[in-house]
């Protein structure tokens, strides 16, 4: 009887021991779990960032928490506070990224992906990360290609023909418009880059507030060509839209969308991985699959090949966040090619 109490009391040990480990390694677990979360300040649209999202989670098993903001400024603003949301990473334009680094927000972060990518691509200490960019080029129509005596090949072409009808995004309307704008004024200066506009703006028909607005246009031969980003165009020649690009020959504008790691980040080893899956071909095919079609930075992988493009030569926007720069632009342009007869 003594030794059926002895053995009793053993087995109650035994098992008040596994109950006991069971529930401190379930404790620990659902602890870790939760831990695995990274959240991400970011002005892209909520479509893009949603299928970005849901394909990390899967193949990761960690939930990506975007914070989306419509004003960058108001971005911008929040990056510059203390952090009390535990944000780890910014996903937006490099040029915002740019003044963050300025203001000593994020920390740099290299790796072998990083490595992969183009100087232009990338900030030179490794404190941003260009993931995509999207250049502004000609949309053309092919009946007007095939109709049409005139050689469209750059920016001093399209207004030589006087029939021409040309669809472009308001500068007011678009962030890619308005980088556009600036990049010409970098490249030839300001009154030069008002002349060039002045004598396409004598050809255009319509100011579009959206960007797809002018290359569906085009498709549906309502413009003979359309001025926008190349995503768009892309978007719409996989419906099969009767269109071309033609890439500007002295070069055109584009807009780099960069990640960036914030310096108080919690979660600093799932969000450079985040990163590192941002440069690889999963992240890309999960937009392209999605009907979005950015360029990779990283043009080692499969996700570049399959946008049958040439290459474009792509110019840079040396006046960079300058509000003050920008403000007085938008306002010459207004008056002097928006308002001109």
């Amino acid at each position: 009887m003594r030794y059926i109490k002895i053995f009793t009391v053993m087995i109650g040990a035994i098992l008040v021991s596994f109950l006991l480990h069971a529930y401190f390694t379930s404790s620990v677990e659902n602890d870790s779990q939760q831990k695995r979360v990274i959240n991400v300040y970011t002005s892209l649209p909520a479509e893009i960032v949603a299928c970005l999202a849901e394909e990390f989670e899967r193949t990761n098993n960690v939930k990506i928490n975007f914070i989306l903001f419509s004003d960058k400024e108001a971005l911008l603003n929040k990056i510059r506070g203390t952090n009390e949301e535990k944000v780890e990473l910014v996903l937006t334009d490099s040029l915002l990224l740019d003044e963050a680094k300025t203001d000593q927000k994020l920390e740099n972060y290299v790796s072998e992906q990083t490595d992969l990518l183009n100087d232009r691509f990338k900030d030179e200490h490794g404190f941003w990360q260009g993931v995509w960019y999207d250049p502004i080029v000609f949309c053309i129509n092919y009946d007007y290609l095939k109709l049409t005596e005139q050689n469209i090949s750059g920016w001093n072409d399209l207004y030589k023909d006087n029939k021409i009808r040309i669809g472009v995004v308001d500068v007011m309307a678009s962030s890619a418009a308005a980088n556009l704008y600036f990049t010409l004024v970098s490249q030839y200066g300001e009154d030069d880059a008002i002349k060039l506009l002045q004598k396409i703006h004598a050809r255009v028909v319509q100011y579009s507030k959206y960007l797809a607005t002018p290359v569906r246009m085009a498709g549906m031969r309502e413009v003979d060509l359309a001025i926008s980003v190349q995503s768009e165009i892309v978007r719409y020649m996989q419906d099969g839209f009767p269109v071309k690009i033609i890439y500007p020959e002295e070069g055109t504008s584009y807009l780099l969308t960069a990640v960036g790691l914030l310096k108080n980040a919690d979660n600093k080893y799932d969000a450079k991985i985040f990163i590192d899956w941002l440069l690889q071909d999963g992240a890309q095919m999960s937009l392209q699959k999605n009907n979005i079609f950015y360029m990779p930075t990283n043009q080692t992988g499969l996700a570049y090949k399959t946008i049958n493009i040439d290459n474009v030569k792509l110019l840079d926007n040396k006046l960079g966040n300058k509000t003050d720069v920008q403000n007085r632009l938008m306002n010459r342009w207004i008056k002097e090619v928006r308002l001109s007869n």
